[in-house]
């Protein structure tokens, strides 16, 4: 079932806060976006990468 713009505002306002948490994902080589998001108070939650082997 489809849900209005409404119903969406409704149903995030009614989430636990630890679920309202925007999350972020950026390159540990970006820099210029870590600082922006550490001006604005995210922390690092996890962390990720790729391995890749040229043959």
């Amino acid at each position: 079932m489809a849900r209005t713009p409404e119903q969406r505002r409704i149903a995030w306002r009614e989430r636990p806060v630890r679920e309202r948490r925007p999350k972020t994902y950026n390159a540990d080589e970006n820099a210029p976006m870590r600082r922006i998001n550490d001006a604005l108070g995210f922390r690092p939650h996890v962390l990720s990468g790729r391995w890749r082997l040229d043959l």
